[in-house]
């Protein structure tokens, strides 16, 4: 993504922002009544009110992104991205009482814009299906997620495709009810409930054949 003067200035801001508190802050708590004059100043071109804003987002934004990702580099990074897009569409706010809403949306998006241009989630779902051989499943999805690792839950996450990756992550580590999740994603709740559905039949089927491997016999080396 080519970065002209004037986004430059926005990751520097951005960046300058302190990492520490990554918990999600209570937004009611962090945005001060004065929100609406900020944005309002920093709609005029105010640099000073647009970092302010920035400072006063940046742990609910980090804490999103780093709760799906798990990974503070690149909570680093999206999180930039955040803002980088804030600055973008800035003219366009009207009422500060938005950007909560807003930042969390983009947070959330631009993760799973990462996912798929990272990697085709389906095509190492498959892989793994092919190098692990035939399902053995046991026991209800919620008992096998609970009794596992939570690093062996989240590489199974790794393995099944962006789109049912983000619902679960979300339902999981942000514990969203069906509702949030569908206001968050721009989805309808049934939607969300046959992803979460596929989510959790795909998370199962991952972690049993991990554990099918495990329980192969070691053929003997000579």
């Amino acid at each position: 993504m080519g970065k002209g003067p004037r986004s430059s200035a926005v990751v520097t801001m951005a960046a300058a922002v302190p990492a520490a508190g990554l918990a999600t802050a209570d937004i009611e708590t962090e945005v001060a009544l004065d929100l609406t004059d900020l944005l309002l100043r920093a709609k005029q071109g105010d640099e000073a009110a647009f970092a302010e804003i920035v400072s006063r987002f940046e742990r609910m934004v980090r804490g999103v992104i780093l709760r799906m990702t798990h990974d503070p580099d690149l909570t680093d990074d999206l999180a930039q991205d955040v803002f980088l897009q804030f600055w973008r569409v800035l003219p366009a706010f009207t009422s500060a009482a938005t950007l909560p809403s807003w930042m969390k949306k983009v947070a959330i998006n631009d993760v799973i814009s990462h996912w798929r241009h990272e990697e085709s989630q389906r095509r190492r779902l498959q892989a793994m299906v092919d190098a692990f051989g035939p399902r053995d499943v046991r026991g209800p999805v919620a008992t096998i997620i609970e009794e596992e690792d939570r690093d062996q839950v989240r590489a199974a996450l790794e393995m099944i495709p962006a789109d049912l990756r983000s619902v679960l992550s979300l339902r999981i580590y942000e514990n969203m009810s069906y509702e949030e999740l569908a206001e968050s994603l721009g989805l309808e709740v049934g939607t969300v409930r046959s992803r979460l559905f596929r989510a959790r039949q795909m998370i199962r089927d991952v972690l049993e054949r991990w554990r099918e491997h495990d329980r192969r016999p070691v053929s003997p080396q000579f």
